[in-house]
């Protein structure tokens, strides 16, 4: 739904704080938007498949544009008793020489060039069907291929006007369809709490499943940082019947990171955190990088600022 929202971004945006409130107002709405899902999954389906039909219909056109100037149906391959034939040539084969040579040979032909590019010359040849054989021997000394349309009927300007039809009534469809979809930008932040919610319900259901349990107790490992151990502990004690060992990490063990920096190094977290933070093992580069990162950064604004 991104492209369909129009609402203006600023240009640094923090992630947004949904209280529980918000929260238990969405989970109550959740058959609205599950509704709302679907009928966007259908919509979306529909664009999809306009829009195939759009790329089949241009390909079409690309591939008539060169016969356009053919005036004899498709579909017309053969007479009572002549062969209607048309087909490339490589673009460095002389189709002045083509015609002579089949003039040559085969005075019951007709050759005619309908278009050249800069890969192919396109050619239409009619010739007595009893001739065939002297025909086709001259056009194979030149790399002559063989063109079909088999589903096609009329001419290739009719069909490329059928299809340039095609494509503006499909236009039409689509822009139709993304106004129904852009209706439901209104709920995107809902969705989007929705999606949040789902996913962090699922973490959940992982985790319970990897717990090492029996029917009445469960046992769980995790990290917390140290000097919040006790408080953890002592809250966790008191509201549930619970035995709680603390222990530390051993000398070669690794364990998550969690930085704790202070006034002006703080201020640059996000961007150390935006790549990856170092490891257990490693020095925080926070208090190091911090006057060179804010140093650059006022370099870069000013020069934006004078710039523009």
């Amino acid at each position: 739904m991104d492209k369909f929202d129009k609402r203006k971004k600023p240009l640094f945006s923090a992630k947004r704080n949904i209280s529980v409130s918000d929260l238990n107002m969405v989970l109550q709405n959740q058959d609205k938007l599950w509704a709302v899902i679907n009928e966007i999954n259908q919509y979306d389906e529909i664009l999809s498949n306009l829009k195939a039909e759009k790329n089949k219909n241009s390909n079409l056109i690309l591939s008539l544009k060169p016969w356009e100037a053919l005036d004899i149906p498709l579909e017309l391959t053969s007479t009572a008793s002549s062969t209607v034939l048309i087909g490339v040539v490589p673009e460095m084969a002389d189709t002045d020489k083509i015609e002579q040579a089949l003039n040559d040979t085969v005075p019951e032909s007709y050759c005619e060039v309908l278009g050249k590019d800069k890969e192919q010359s396109y050619l239409l040849i009619v010739y007595l069907t009893s001739k065939e054989e002297d025909t086709m021997n001259v056009l194979k000394q030149y790399g002559f291929s063989k063109v079909n349309f088999k589903d096609l009927s009329g001419t290739a300007k009719h069909n490329i006007n059928q299809a340039s039809k095609n494509i503006e009534k499909i236009d039409k469809d689509i822009e139709d369809i993304e106004n129904k979809m852009a209706s439901y930008v209104k709920y995107k932040d809902d969705l989007e709490v929705l999606h949040d919610h789902l996913s962090i319900e699922r973490e959940r259901k992982i985790v319970l499943v990897n717990l090492i349990k029996t029917n009445k107790v469960f046992m769980l490992e995790g990290w917390l940082p140290e000097n919040s151990a006790e408080q953890v502990k002592t809250f966790l004690e008191k509201s549930s019947d619970c035995f709680i060992e603390i222990i530390k990490p051993a000398e070669d063990e690794e364990f998550p990171v969690l930085l704790a920096n202070k006034a002006i190094p703080s201020s640059v977290e996000s961007i150390t955190n935006m790549y990856s933070v170092p490891n257990s093992k490693e020095l925080d580069p926070n208090a190091i990088m911090a006057p060179f990162l804010l140093l650059f950064f006022g370099l870069m604004l000013s020069d934006g600022g004078y710039g523009a």
